[in-house]
Protein backbone atom coordinates (compact mmCIF):
# COMPACT_ATOMS: atom_id res chain seq x y z
CA UNK A 1 0.00 0.00 0.00
CA UNK A 2 2.85 2.36 0.76
CA UNK A 3 4.28 2.00 -2.74
CA UNK A 4 0.93 2.82 -4.28
CA UNK A 5 0.65 5.98 -2.20
CA UNK A 6 4.15 7.06 -3.20
CA UNK A 7 3.40 6.48 -6.86
CA UNK A 8 0.19 8.48 -6.62
CA UNK A 9 2.01 11.38 -4.96
CA UNK A 10 4.68 11.48 -7.64
CA UNK A 11 2.13 11.34 -10.42
CA UNK A 12 0.19 14.24 -8.92
CA UNK A 13 3.42 16.19 -8.64
CA UNK A 14 4.27 15.67 -12.29
CA UNK A 15 0.86 16.59 -13.64
CA UNK A 16 -0.26 18.95 -10.88
CA UNK A 17 -3.79 19.35 -12.26
CA UNK A 18 -7.15 18.94 -10.57
CA UNK A 19 -9.94 19.42 -13.06
CA UNK A 20 -9.93 21.32 -16.35
CA UNK A 21 -8.22 20.41 -19.58
CA UNK A 22 -4.93 18.63 -19.05
CA UNK A 23 -2.78 17.50 -21.95
CA UNK A 24 0.76 16.91 -23.14
CA UNK A 25 2.18 17.32 -26.60
CA UNK A 26 5.46 16.65 -28.35
CA UNK A 27 6.76 16.83 -31.92
CA UNK A 28 9.50 15.49 -34.17
CA UNK A 29 10.93 16.82 -37.43
CA UNK A 30 11.68 14.71 -40.49
CA UNK A 31 13.11 15.51 -43.91
CA UNK A 32 10.60 16.64 -46.54
CA UNK A 33 12.18 18.92 -49.17
CA UNK A 34 14.91 21.49 -49.80
CA UNK A 35 12.71 24.20 -48.27
CA UNK A 36 10.51 22.49 -45.67
CA UNK A 37 10.45 19.83 -42.97
CA UNK A 38 7.72 17.34 -42.19
CA UNK A 39 6.67 17.75 -38.57
CA UNK A 40 4.63 15.22 -36.63
CA UNK A 41 2.78 16.51 -33.56
CA UNK A 42 1.76 14.04 -30.84
CA UNK A 43 -0.90 14.76 -28.21
CA UNK A 44 -2.32 13.07 -25.13
CA UNK A 45 -5.45 14.54 -23.51
CA UNK A 46 -6.78 13.29 -20.18
CA UNK A 47 -10.47 12.47 -20.31
CA UNK A 48 -11.09 13.22 -16.63
CA UNK A 49 -10.81 16.98 -17.17
CA UNK A 50 -13.44 17.12 -19.93
CA UNK A 51 -17.23 17.49 -19.79
CA UNK A 52 -19.36 14.78 -21.37
CA UNK A 53 -22.38 15.29 -23.62
CA UNK A 54 -25.30 12.87 -23.65
CA UNK A 55 -26.02 10.87 -26.79
CA UNK A 56 -28.05 7.82 -27.76
CA UNK A 57 -24.93 5.68 -27.77
CA UNK A 58 -23.57 6.96 -24.44
CA UNK A 59 -21.71 9.95 -23.06
CA UNK A 60 -19.35 11.55 -25.56
CA UNK A 61 -16.30 13.79 -25.24
CA UNK A 62 -15.23 16.26 -27.87
CA UNK A 63 -12.24 18.59 -28.05
CA UNK A 64 -11.11 21.21 -30.53
CA UNK A 65 -7.39 21.45 -31.13
CA UNK A 66 -5.82 24.63 -32.45
CA UNK A 67 -2.18 24.88 -33.47
CA UNK A 68 -0.65 28.18 -34.53
CA UNK A 69 2.87 28.61 -35.88
CA UNK A 70 3.79 32.29 -36.03
CA UNK A 71 6.93 33.24 -37.95
CA UNK A 72 9.08 35.32 -35.59
CA UNK A 73 10.52 37.34 -38.47
CA UNK A 74 7.22 37.85 -40.29
CA UNK A 75 4.26 37.80 -37.91
CA UNK A 76 1.83 37.91 -40.85
CA UNK A 77 3.10 34.52 -41.95
CA UNK A 78 1.09 32.16 -39.75
CA UNK A 79 0.34 28.47 -40.13
CA UNK A 80 -2.93 27.51 -38.46
CA UNK A 81 -4.48 24.08 -38.06
CA UNK A 82 -7.82 23.54 -36.31
CA UNK A 83 -9.56 20.19 -35.99
CA UNK A 84 -11.76 18.26 -33.58
CA UNK A 85 -11.46 14.85 -31.94
CA UNK A 86 -14.27 12.87 -30.35
CA UNK A 87 -14.20 9.97 -27.94
CA UNK A 88 -16.31 7.93 -25.58
CA UNK A 89 -16.46 9.23 -22.00
CA UNK A 90 -16.31 5.66 -20.67
CA UNK A 91 -12.94 5.28 -18.94
CA UNK A 92 -13.74 1.87 -17.44
CA UNK A 93 -13.68 -0.14 -20.65
CA UNK A 94 -11.58 2.26 -22.71
CA UNK A 95 -8.38 4.20 -22.11
CA UNK A 96 -8.65 7.25 -19.87
CA UNK A 97 -6.92 9.46 -22.41
CA UNK A 98 -7.21 10.59 -26.00
CA UNK A 99 -3.99 9.81 -27.88
CA UNK A 100 -3.25 10.92 -31.41
CA UNK A 101 -1.02 12.71 -33.87
CA UNK A 102 -1.16 14.94 -36.95
CA UNK A 103 1.30 16.32 -39.46
CA UNK A 104 2.28 19.67 -40.96
CA UNK A 105 4.73 20.61 -43.68
CA UNK A 106 6.51 23.70 -42.38
CA UNK A 107 8.95 25.95 -44.32
CA UNK A 108 12.36 26.60 -42.78
CA UNK A 109 12.28 29.38 -40.20
CA UNK A 110 11.90 30.26 -36.52
CA UNK A 111 8.39 30.09 -35.09
CA UNK A 112 6.40 30.72 -31.93
CA UNK A 113 4.24 27.64 -31.40
CA UNK A 114 0.89 27.80 -29.62
CA UNK A 115 -0.98 24.55 -28.95
CA UNK A 116 -4.51 24.88 -27.52
CA UNK A 117 -7.05 22.25 -26.48
CA UNK A 118 -10.65 23.42 -26.04
CA UNK A 119 -13.42 21.36 -24.48
CA UNK A 120 -16.12 21.40 -27.18
CA UNK A 121 -18.82 20.77 -24.55
CA UNK A 122 -17.62 23.68 -22.40
CA UNK A 123 -15.81 26.36 -24.38
CA UNK A 124 -14.58 28.00 -21.15
CA UNK A 125 -12.56 24.89 -20.44
CA UNK A 126 -9.37 25.55 -22.41
CA UNK A 127 -5.64 25.12 -21.94
CA UNK A 128 -2.81 26.51 -24.05
CA UNK A 129 0.87 25.58 -24.10
CA UNK A 130 3.55 27.65 -25.83
CA UNK A 131 6.90 26.68 -27.27
CA UNK A 132 9.53 27.91 -29.71
CA UNK A 133 10.15 25.90 -32.86
CA UNK A 134 13.08 26.19 -35.23
CA UNK A 135 12.70 24.43 -38.57
CA UNK A 136 16.13 24.05 -40.13
CA UNK A 137 17.40 21.95 -43.05
CA UNK A 138 19.13 18.64 -42.46
CA UNK A 139 22.70 18.40 -43.85
CA UNK A 140 22.78 17.51 -47.53
CA UNK A 141 26.40 16.46 -47.92
CA UNK A 142 26.79 14.11 -44.95
CA UNK A 143 24.76 11.43 -43.13
CA UNK A 144 22.26 12.85 -40.65
CA UNK A 145 19.40 11.93 -38.31
CA UNK A 146 15.83 13.09 -37.91
CA UNK A 147 14.45 14.08 -34.55
CA UNK A 148 13.64 11.21 -32.20
CA UNK A 149 10.06 10.13 -31.60
CA UNK A 150 9.58 8.55 -28.19
CA UNK A 151 6.97 5.83 -28.06
CA UNK A 152 4.98 3.55 -25.80
CA UNK A 153 5.20 0.71 -28.26
CA UNK A 154 6.48 -0.01 -31.77
CA UNK A 155 5.43 -3.03 -33.79
CA UNK A 156 5.68 -4.18 -37.39
CA UNK A 157 2.42 -3.39 -39.16
CA UNK A 158 0.70 -3.40 -42.53
CA UNK A 159 -2.17 -1.19 -41.36
CA UNK A 160 -1.46 1.83 -43.54
CA UNK A 161 -4.78 3.41 -42.55
CA UNK A 162 -3.68 3.83 -38.95
CA UNK A 163 -2.66 7.37 -37.99
CA UNK A 164 0.32 5.83 -36.19
CA UNK A 165 1.62 3.94 -39.24
CA UNK A 166 4.86 4.90 -40.97
CA UNK A 167 7.49 2.96 -42.90
CA UNK A 168 6.11 -0.52 -42.06
CA UNK A 169 5.80 0.27 -38.33
CA UNK A 170 2.98 1.25 -36.04
CA UNK A 171 4.53 3.73 -33.61
CA UNK A 172 2.40 4.53 -30.58
CA UNK A 173 3.76 7.88 -29.32
CA UNK A 174 4.41 8.99 -25.75
CA UNK A 175 3.76 12.77 -25.79
CA UNK A 176 4.32 13.13 -22.04
CA UNK A 177 7.79 11.53 -22.33
CA UNK A 178 7.15 9.96 -18.91
CA UNK A 179 7.91 6.31 -18.18
CA UNK A 180 7.10 4.33 -15.04
CA UNK A 181 7.10 0.77 -13.62
CA UNK A 182 3.88 0.19 -15.58
CA UNK A 183 5.61 1.32 -18.81
CA UNK A 184 9.37 0.99 -18.18
CA UNK A 185 10.38 0.40 -21.80
CA UNK A 186 11.46 3.42 -23.82
CA UNK A 187 10.65 2.89 -27.50
CA UNK A 188 12.16 5.16 -30.13
CA UNK A 189 11.83 5.84 -33.86
CA UNK A 190 14.24 7.83 -36.03
CA UNK A 191 15.21 8.17 -39.68
CA UNK A 192 18.75 8.23 -41.07
CA UNK A 193 19.45 10.30 -44.21
CA UNK A 194 22.20 10.69 -46.82
CA UNK A 195 23.98 7.42 -46.09
CA UNK A 196 25.45 7.35 -49.60
CA UNK A 197 27.34 10.54 -48.76
CA UNK A 198 29.58 8.41 -46.54
CA UNK A 199 32.88 7.25 -47.98
CA UNK A 200 32.67 3.86 -46.30
CA UNK A 201 30.50 0.80 -46.81
CA UNK A 202 28.89 1.34 -43.42
CA UNK A 203 28.58 3.81 -40.57
CA UNK A 204 28.31 3.23 -36.84
CA UNK A 205 24.95 3.78 -35.16
CA UNK A 206 25.13 4.50 -31.42
CA UNK A 207 22.30 4.42 -28.90
CA UNK A 208 23.12 5.96 -25.53
CA UNK A 209 21.05 6.81 -22.44
CA UNK A 210 22.47 9.27 -19.91
CA UNK A 211 21.16 9.44 -16.35
CA UNK A 212 20.62 12.72 -14.42
CA UNK A 213 24.33 12.73 -13.53
CA UNK A 214 25.33 12.55 -17.18
CA UNK A 215 26.54 8.97 -16.75
CA UNK A 216 25.86 6.25 -19.34
CA UNK A 217 23.31 3.71 -18.15
CA UNK A 218 22.79 2.17 -21.59
CA UNK A 219 24.93 1.96 -24.72
CA UNK A 220 24.65 -0.06 -27.89
CA UNK A 221 26.56 0.11 -31.17
CA UNK A 222 25.59 -1.36 -34.52
CA UNK A 223 26.48 -0.93 -38.18
CA UNK A 224 24.30 0.60 -40.88
CA UNK A 225 25.04 -0.24 -44.51
CA UNK A 226 25.39 2.69 -46.90
CA UNK A 227 23.83 0.68 -49.71
CA UNK A 228 20.55 2.56 -49.25
CA UNK A 229 20.49 6.32 -48.95
CA UNK A 230 18.05 6.34 -46.01
CA UNK A 231 16.89 3.84 -43.40
CA UNK A 232 14.57 3.70 -40.40
CA UNK A 233 15.92 2.89 -36.95
CA UNK A 234 13.67 1.69 -34.15
CA UNK A 235 14.59 0.35 -30.75
CA UNK A 236 13.54 -0.30 -27.20
CA UNK A 237 15.34 0.20 -23.90
CA UNK A 238 14.18 -1.27 -20.60
CA UNK A 239 14.98 1.06 -17.68
CA UNK A 240 13.08 -0.72 -14.90
CA UNK A 241 16.27 -0.94 -12.85
CA UNK A 242 17.00 2.81 -12.95
CA UNK A 243 15.84 5.38 -10.35
CA UNK A 244 13.54 8.35 -10.80
CA UNK A 245 15.02 11.25 -12.74
CA UNK A 246 15.37 13.12 -16.02
CA UNK A 247 17.27 11.11 -18.64
CA UNK A 248 18.58 11.80 -22.14
CA UNK A 249 18.36 9.44 -25.09
CA UNK A 250 21.08 10.13 -27.64
CA UNK A 251 21.38 8.61 -31.12
CA UNK A 252 24.48 9.16 -33.21
CA UNK A 253 25.72 8.41 -36.72
CA UNK A 254 29.50 8.06 -36.68
CA UNK A 255 31.38 7.95 -39.97
CA UNK A 256 34.90 6.87 -39.00
CA UNK A 257 36.23 7.23 -42.56
CA UNK A 258 36.08 11.03 -42.30
CA UNK A 259 35.92 11.39 -38.50
CA UNK A 260 32.37 12.75 -38.65
CA UNK A 261 29.45 12.38 -36.23
CA UNK A 262 25.85 13.61 -36.24
CA UNK A 263 23.67 13.32 -33.13
CA UNK A 264 20.03 13.65 -32.17
CA UNK A 265 18.77 13.64 -28.59
CA UNK A 266 15.52 13.59 -26.64
CA UNK A 267 14.90 14.19 -22.95
CA UNK A 268 12.47 12.00 -21.02
CA UNK A 269 11.45 11.43 -17.41
CA UNK A 270 11.47 8.18 -15.48
CA UNK A 271 9.34 7.72 -12.36
CA UNK A 272 10.43 4.63 -10.49
CA UNK A 273 9.73 4.62 -6.73
CA UNK A 274 10.69 0.93 -6.59
CA UNK A 275 14.38 1.73 -7.06
CA UNK A 276 16.36 3.66 -4.48
CA UNK A 277 18.30 6.55 -5.89
CA UNK A 278 22.01 5.91 -5.87
CA UNK A 279 24.13 7.97 -3.53
CA UNK A 280 25.64 9.67 -6.57
CA UNK A 281 22.28 11.37 -7.03
CA UNK A 282 21.66 12.17 -3.37
CA UNK A 283 22.69 14.92 -1.02
CA UNK A 284 25.63 12.79 0.13
CA UNK A 285 27.26 12.83 -3.26
CA UNK A 286 30.87 13.61 -3.87
CA UNK A 287 31.76 16.61 -5.96
CA UNK A 288 33.31 14.35 -8.57
CA UNK A 289 30.06 12.48 -9.29
CA UNK A 290 27.33 15.10 -9.45
CA UNK A 291 28.74 18.60 -9.86
CA UNK A 292 32.19 17.79 -11.19
CA UNK A 293 32.89 19.56 -14.45
CA UNK A 294 30.41 22.35 -13.83
CA UNK A 295 31.76 25.68 -14.95
CA UNK A 296 31.30 28.74 -12.79
CA UNK A 297 28.45 29.97 -15.02
CA UNK A 298 26.74 26.56 -14.97
CA UNK A 299 26.90 26.48 -11.17
CA UNK A 300 25.49 30.02 -11.02
CA UNK A 301 22.56 29.00 -13.21
CA UNK A 302 21.97 25.84 -11.17
CA UNK A 303 21.90 27.79 -7.90
CA UNK A 304 19.59 30.38 -9.46
CA UNK A 305 17.01 27.60 -9.81
CA UNK A 306 17.33 26.86 -6.08
CA UNK A 307 16.89 30.41 -4.82
CA UNK A 308 13.33 29.80 -3.60
CA UNK A 309 14.50 27.25 -1.03
CA UNK A 310 17.84 28.84 -0.16
CA UNK A 311 18.19 30.87 3.03
CA UNK A 312 19.50 34.43 3.08
CA UNK A 313 22.81 33.21 4.51
CA UNK A 314 23.15 30.54 1.80
CA UNK A 315 22.55 33.12 -0.93
CA UNK A 316 25.15 35.42 0.59
CA UNK A 317 27.67 32.59 0.92
CA UNK A 318 27.23 31.56 -2.69
CA UNK A 319 27.67 35.14 -3.94
CA UNK A 320 31.10 35.26 -2.27
CA UNK A 321 32.40 32.16 -4.07
CA UNK A 322 34.82 32.70 -6.94
CA UNK A 323 36.06 29.42 -8.41
CA UNK A 324 34.10 26.56 -10.03
CA UNK A 325 35.48 24.14 -7.42
CA UNK A 326 34.19 26.29 -4.55
CA UNK A 327 30.74 26.41 -6.12
CA UNK A 328 30.74 22.66 -6.77
CA UNK A 329 31.52 21.95 -3.12
CA UNK A 330 28.87 24.44 -1.98
CA UNK A 331 26.16 22.75 -4.07
CA UNK A 332 27.10 19.37 -2.60
CA UNK A 333 26.86 20.74 0.95
CA UNK A 334 23.62 22.56 0.10
CA UNK A 335 21.75 19.37 -0.73
CA UNK A 336 23.30 17.51 2.18
CA UNK A 337 22.14 20.23 4.59
CA UNK A 338 18.62 20.12 3.15
CA UNK A 339 18.35 16.33 3.34
CA UNK A 340 15.41 15.84 5.70
CA UNK A 341 16.15 12.16 6.24
CA UNK A 342 19.94 11.65 6.18
CA UNK A 343 19.50 8.08 7.47
CA UNK A 344 18.33 6.97 4.01
CA UNK A 345 20.69 6.62 1.02
CA UNK A 346 18.56 8.94 -1.10
CA UNK A 347 17.82 12.62 -0.69
CA UNK A 348 14.04 12.76 -0.96
CA UNK A 349 13.96 16.54 -0.71
CA UNK A 350 16.29 16.97 -3.66
CA UNK A 351 14.45 14.34 -5.71
CA UNK A 352 11.12 16.09 -5.14
CA UNK A 353 12.50 19.54 -5.93
CA UNK A 354 14.11 18.35 -9.16
CA UNK A 355 10.83 16.76 -10.23
CA UNK A 356 9.05 20.04 -9.56
CA UNK A 357 11.72 21.95 -11.46
CA UNK A 358 11.35 19.71 -14.50
CA UNK A 359 7.57 20.11 -14.36
CA UNK A 360 7.49 23.93 -14.09
CA UNK A 361 10.01 24.33 -16.90
CA UNK A 362 7.77 22.27 -19.16
CA UNK A 363 4.42 23.68 -18.06
CA UNK A 364 4.89 27.32 -17.12
CA UNK A 365 7.51 28.66 -19.50
CA UNK A 366 6.54 31.82 -21.40
CA UNK A 367 7.83 33.64 -24.44
CA UNK A 368 10.27 35.57 -22.27
CA UNK A 369 11.02 33.43 -19.21
CA UNK A 370 11.79 29.80 -18.36
CA UNK A 371 9.20 28.14 -16.14
CA UNK A 372 11.14 28.46 -12.90
CA UNK A 373 11.32 32.26 -13.29
CA UNK A 374 7.55 32.76 -13.61
CA UNK A 375 5.24 33.45 -10.67
CA UNK A 376 3.42 30.17 -11.19
CA UNK A 377 6.73 28.33 -11.36
CA UNK A 378 7.98 29.96 -8.14
CA UNK A 379 4.83 29.10 -6.22
CA UNK A 380 4.83 25.52 -7.50
CA UNK A 381 8.51 25.06 -6.62
CA UNK A 382 8.04 26.56 -3.18
CA UNK A 383 4.78 24.96 -2.08
CA UNK A 384 4.26 22.05 -4.45
CA UNK A 385 1.20 21.26 -6.59
CA UNK A 386 -1.99 23.02 -5.45
CA UNK A 387 -4.81 20.93 -4.02
CA UNK A 388 -7.40 22.66 -6.17
CA UNK A 389 -7.24 24.95 -9.21
CA UNK A 390 -10.07 27.16 -10.47
CA UNK A 391 -9.44 28.47 -13.98
CA UNK A 392 -11.23 31.36 -15.66
CA UNK A 393 -9.46 31.77 -19.02
CA UNK A 394 -12.32 33.08 -21.16
CA UNK A 395 -14.67 35.18 -19.08
CA UNK A 396 -15.97 38.01 -21.26
CA UNK A 397 -16.05 40.55 -18.44
CA UNK A 398 -12.68 39.76 -16.80
CA UNK A 399 -9.05 39.17 -17.62
CA UNK A 400 -8.00 35.49 -17.61
CA UNK A 401 -7.13 34.35 -14.09
CA UNK A 402 -6.54 31.27 -11.95
CA UNK A 403 -7.02 30.51 -8.27
CA UNK A 404 -4.68 28.00 -6.66
CA UNK A 405 -5.79 26.58 -3.29
CA UNK A 406 -3.52 24.91 -0.74
CA UNK A 407 -5.68 23.39 1.99
CA UNK A 408 -2.89 22.31 4.36
CA UNK A 409 -0.86 25.53 4.53
CA UNK A 410 -1.72 27.92 7.39
CA UNK A 411 -5.20 26.45 7.60
CA UNK A 412 -5.84 27.03 3.90
CA UNK A 413 -4.46 29.69 1.53
CA UNK A 414 -5.13 30.88 -2.00
CA UNK A 415 -2.91 32.31 -4.74
CA UNK A 416 -4.46 34.51 -7.45
CA UNK A 417 -2.74 34.66 -10.85
CA UNK A 418 -3.90 37.07 -13.57
CA UNK A 419 -3.01 37.27 -17.25
CA UNK A 420 -2.80 41.05 -17.22
CA UNK A 421 -1.85 41.47 -20.90
CA UNK A 422 -3.88 38.62 -22.35
CA UNK A 423 -0.80 36.87 -23.76
CA UNK A 424 -0.81 33.75 -21.59
CA UNK A 425 1.64 35.05 -18.96
CA UNK A 426 0.12 34.94 -15.48
CA UNK A 427 1.31 37.23 -12.66
CA UNK A 428 0.71 36.66 -8.95
CA UNK A 429 -1.44 39.59 -7.76
CA UNK A 430 -2.74 38.35 -4.41
CA UNK A 431 -2.34 35.60 -1.82
CA UNK A 432 -3.55 34.92 1.69
CA UNK A 433 -0.25 33.18 2.48
CA UNK A 434 1.81 35.14 5.00
CA UNK A 435 4.81 36.77 3.37
CA UNK A 436 3.32 36.74 -0.12
CA UNK A 437 1.88 39.68 -2.05
CA UNK A 438 -1.48 40.72 -0.62
CA UNK A 439 -4.03 42.84 -2.46
CA UNK A 440 -7.60 42.59 -1.17
CA UNK A 441 -8.74 44.62 -4.20
CA UNK A 442 -7.43 42.06 -6.67
CA UNK A 443 -10.88 41.64 -8.23
CA UNK A 444 -10.60 45.18 -9.52
CA UNK A 445 -7.46 44.15 -11.39
CA UNK A 446 -9.30 41.47 -13.32
CA UNK A 447 -12.11 43.86 -14.23
CA UNK A 448 -14.92 42.74 -11.94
Amino acid sequence: MKKLLILFFIASTVFGQNGGVNFDFDYSQFFFSDSSNYIEFYYQIEKRGLEAAKSETGDKLSVIMRVILCDRQDTTNNIVKVFSVKSSADTLNKKNEMLGQFQLVVPFGKYNLTFSVIDDNNKKNIKTLDDKLEVAPFPKDKPSLSNIELGRNIIKSEDEKSIFYKNTYKVLPNPSRIYSPLEPVVFFYAEVYNLKKSFGKSVNFLTVVLNPNGEKVYQRKSLISTKNNSVVKVGQINLKGEPTGAYNLMLAIVDTTVNYAYTSSKRFFLINPNVKIDSSFSGKISVSSRFSGMSSDEADLFFKKLRYIASRDEKKQFEELKTPEQKQRFLTRFWKNHDKNPATPQNEFMDEYMRRLDYVNRKFKTRTHPGYMTDMGRVYLTYGPPDTIDRYPNNISTKPYELWYYHNIEGGVVFVFVDMLGIGEYDLVHSTKRGEVNNIRWRQLIGE
